[in-house]
């Protein structure tokens, strides 16, 4: 039902906040620290509910190709991500990605 809909709505939100702590505190390790693990932590909780949510909303004989689909996306965001570390400062990269969330 609603409950892993809403699961999931909370790991995403955990984890954006995760991505904010180093751009309210550029300088501060142990909170960023924190902050990395908790993000782990989520990123672990997302994978066991996407895959609860798509064994219920994705037909399983369809479930690679559309996952599939999804993919050369995802990875040029990572691409960009990683990219813009060369051209611009930690704190505008990692609010640019916590935006992508």
């Amino acid at each position: 039902g609603p409950y892993m809909e809403g699961r999931t709505v909370a790991v995403y939100g955990v984890a954006a906040a995760c991505m904010v702590v180093p751009i309210i505190f550029p300088d501060a390790l142990w909170p960023i620290f924190i902050a990395f693990l908790v993000l782990e932590v989520t990123v672990g909780t997302f994978y066991a509910v996407s895959s609860s949510l798509r064994s219920k909303y994705l037909p399983g004989d369809l479930q690679a190709s559309i996952m599939n689909i999804f993919r050369l996306p995802l990875n040029m965001f990572v691409v960009l991500g990683t990219k813009m570390t060369d051209w611009y400062e930690p704190r505008i990269v990692f609010f640019t990605v916590s935006s992508w969330f």
